[in-house]
């Protein structure tokens, strides 16, 4: 039995029956997870990174999924390297229905120790960066009709954390950004929304904690800062994502998920 729905609003038809999704950051712990399980999800999925050589491993490790997934080289601090890859992405894959923006970069360091250099680092990498490509990618999802735009901003940036001013402002920003676009764009049948993890096991944590004084205490306090009393994985991550950037989620929009264990619940 078929039932229709008054009123309900179906997304177009993707082109060639699969949407295109880009992966900015695909390379890292958890865009990989996330690349991972969009291309189980039926989507054809791109890794860019600028660690090119990492996303041509991750690329090749993920043909065993099946479905299409290629690597593109991606600097998202730099406007000739977003230009070139998207327009590798839909030479290859085609136009892009969904972009993930995971791409970040951290160092914990107090203000007072930093520089103007660390500063633009933090903030051109973890907020402008995420700005650029969604400006690149936007105007053709709106043009299409479709679009699903999920980015990545860390607890930080609801709670703020000591020693992480920088990335604080970063990842609060985003938030804020996601919001605002939200409502920008909520008639053009694009979705934008920020997923915000915990601390998560990841490469990028490692670095993080091997820059620490005392490693150990650190692990033991992201850990006893976590109700659940553990740190989160990638495959935490990657399904909320996956859901976020489907088309079932078109009704869900300006809005930061945690996904945490239970350290931010709103």
């Amino acid at each position: 039995m078929t039932v229709h729905s008054i009123g309900s609003a179906q997304p177009p038809a993707p082109t060639g029956n699969r949407r295109v999704a880009l992966v900015a950051g695909g390379a890292g712990g958890i865009g990989q997870e996330v690349a991972a399980e969009l291309l189980r999800n039926g989507l054809a999925v791109a890794i860019g990174d600028i660690d090119a050589q990492r996303a041509a491993a991750v690329a090749t490790e993920l043909t065993q999924i099946g479905g299409e997934v290629i690597w593109v080289d991606l600097n998202i601090t730099e406007q000739s390297s977003v230009s070139r890859a998207l327009g590798e992405v839909e030479q290859r894959l085609g136009p892009i229905d969904v972009l993930i923006n995971s791409a970040g970069w951290n160092h914990a360091q107090s203000l007072l120790k930093s520089d103007e250099a660390y500063w633009r680092q933090m903030i051109d990498t973890n907020l402008v960066g995420g700005i650029r490509v969604t400006h690149a990618v936007l105007g053709g999802m709106i043009d299409r009709g479709y679009g699903r735009i999920v980015h990545i901003a860390g607890e930080a940036g609801r709670a703020g954390t000591a020693n992480q001013s920088l990335m604080s402002a970063a990842n609060g920003g985003t938030i804020a950004f996601v919001k605002a676009m939200a409502r920008e764009v909520m008639d053009k049948g694009v979705t934008v929304n920020c997923l915000s993890p915990g601390p998560t096991a990841t490469p990028m944590l490692d670095q993080l904690i091997q820059y620490a004084e005392d490693a150990a205490e650190m692990v033991a306090s992201l850990r006893g800062a976590v109700p659940m009393g553990r740190l989160g994985h990638p495959s935490d991550i990657a399904p909320v994502v996956a859901f976020l950037a489907s088309e079932g989620a078109g009704f869900v929009t300006g809005q930061t998920i945690s996904v945490s264990g239970g350290m931010t619940m709103v």
